[in-house]
């Protein structure tokens, strides 16, 4: 009986053990697969990180790609955060392979990044700050190059009118100068076939003469001295004739020149347009500066950016320079009208200025501007100083000359001639003549006070300042009657 217990026992005992030994061996192998899944799954993880970080990097990409093509994605000004986000998440990556992978792609948008810039900066520059205010796209850039070059060519397209309008007026100047010669050329003949006739007349009477001369030796010499002084007044016509045709073919050769030179040039071309306008404060930015010689207190009339006859053009507004940069300048607005604004675009003119060159003018006659009766010459001689101009021919007020007309000269501008009245001045008369002659010699342009003020953005009467210090604002007053309200 105590075997069999003993025996019961050490079989349980052994059971025991067994199952214990079975309890450890099943413990072992689930420690060593939790183990082994734990780092499966911190694998998975990891990798599922770095995927979820290069599909970001790779939509972070195509999403810089549309922003560069314009309309397509986020502002241009987000690429540069959106770059730093890439390079974020190449930070957080742990393995070097895959940090690699995603640096890659950032090498790839900073490529695209500077073939962009090279782009922008080609076609749209660096000096103008309202292009590099906006934000420009390829899809941008290309509809910008189309509108300068639809500017361009309606420009061009102008130019080429009025460079045929030109033409068309120098061909009919020269058939008219051409018909003037062939004019000349006759009565030249017809000058020449008289002298032959009155030669051969002489010739004839000469023989009659000589046939009677013992009966009339005294008529007979005073007929040769006729003939002789025929002679002379007839070669001296025929000289001053030969000087016309020459004097006439100088002209024509002058004339030519300068069709040549309008075919090169437009004439009466605007000299800078309207950048920006500030209705606020009554001022305007024009795209002319301190290189191309503008100085301050420059007046300019603007006409509207449509006009393409500026001698025909009646100009809409008024500017006075005011400051300027090296490219562009800043005006104040001195006379508009409000039913035609001014407008980015509008072109500006001055007479007496073009960019980098001072026009040369020419005054003949008496120039009253304020309607006082009195002369005001030299004071039309400083308005159009400060407008960019020189005189190079004038009189003073005894006729005296001073200059002379050449071809560079563009306006030869008529005022007053004092020839009759108690003022009649016949030496002024005769130097207006004389300049008058110079400019016709030279095809200068001959234009009145009122179109030369009117060119220079001046409209009415100017204002003239008084060199009496007691009246404040220049010259006083005029009743209805013309007489001055001034007092003694």
């Amino acid at each position: 009986m105590a075997a069999r217990e003993n025996q019961t026992y050490l079989i349980t005992t052994i059971v025991f053990v067994l199952l214990a030994l079975a309890f450890l061996l099943v413990a072992i192998l689930g420690i060593n697969k939790a183990t082994e899944y734990a780092d499966l799954n911190e694998t998975y993880q990891a990798d599922l990180a770095y995927q979820e970080q290069l599909a970001t990097a790779q939509k972070l990409q195509a999403e810089v790609l549309k922003s560069y093509i314009g309309d397509l994605g986020f502002s241009v000004a987000e690429v540069d955060t959106r770059i730093d986000s890439i390079k974020k998440a190449a930070d957080r990556v742990q393995g070097a392979t895959q940090k690699e992978e995603i640096n890659a792609i950032v090498s790839n948008i900073n490529a695209i990044k500077e073939v962009y810039q090279q782009d922008m900066a080609a076609h749209i520059g660096s000096d103008d700050p309202e292009q590099q205010a906006q934000d420009f796209t390829w899809r941008s850039l290309i509809g910008n190059l189309s509108s300068v070059l639809g500017k361009k060519h309606g420009e061009l397209n102008i130019k080429s009118v009025q460079a045929l309008e030109a033409q068309r007026d120098a061909e009919s100047k020269i058939a008219a100068m051409e018909n003037t010669v062939a004019e000349l050329q006759k009565t030249l003949k017809k000058t020449q076939d008289d002298l032959v006739t009155e030669k051969q007349t002489n010739q004839e009477k000469q023989r009659q003469l000589t046939n009677s001369l013992e009966e009339s030796r005294s008529k007979t010499e005073k007929l040769a001295g006729d003939y002789d002084n025929f002679q002379q007044a007839a070669r001296a016509r025929e000289n001053e004739l030969n000087n016309q045709i020459s004097n006439i073919s100088n002209e024509n050769i002058l004339l030519k020149n300068k069709i040549n030179v309008y075919e090169r040039e437009v004439f009466d071309r605007p000299d800078g347009e309207i950048v920006k306008v500030s209705p606020s404060i009554q001022s305007v930015f024009i795209d002319l500066g301190r290189a191309d010689g503008l100085t301050v207190n420059r007046t300019f009339a603007i006409y509207d950016r449509t006009v393409t006859n500026f001698e025909k053009g009646q100009h809409k507004a008024m500017i006075e320079v005011t400051s300027m940069g090296n490219q562009q300048a800043e005006a104040r607005v001195t006379d508009e009208d409000p039913t035609n604004p001014i407008l980015t675009g509008d072109y500006v003119l001055t007479a007496t200025w073009d960019p980098g060159f001072r026009v040369p003018v020419a005054l003949a006659g008496r120039f009253d501007l304020d309607r006082d009766g009195f002369d005001d010459t030299d004071k039309l001689v400083q308005m159009i100083k400060r407008n960019g101009g020189k005189v190079v021919a004038r009189h003073d007020a005894e006729g005296a000359m001073s200059g002379k007309i050449d071809s560079d000269t563009r306006y030869l501008v008529l005022g007053e001639s004092p020839d009759l009245g108690v003022d009649a001045s016949p030496a002024i008369v005769n130097a207006m003549k004389k300049l008058e002659g110079q400019a016709d010699r030279n095809t200068v342009q001959v234009i009145g006070l009122n179109k030369l003020l009117n060119r220079m953005g001046v409209r009415g009467k100017p204002r003239i300042e008084t060199l009496d210090t007691r009246i404040k604002d220049g010259f006083a007053p005029r009743s209805p009657d013309g007489s001055s309200s001034r007092n003694p």
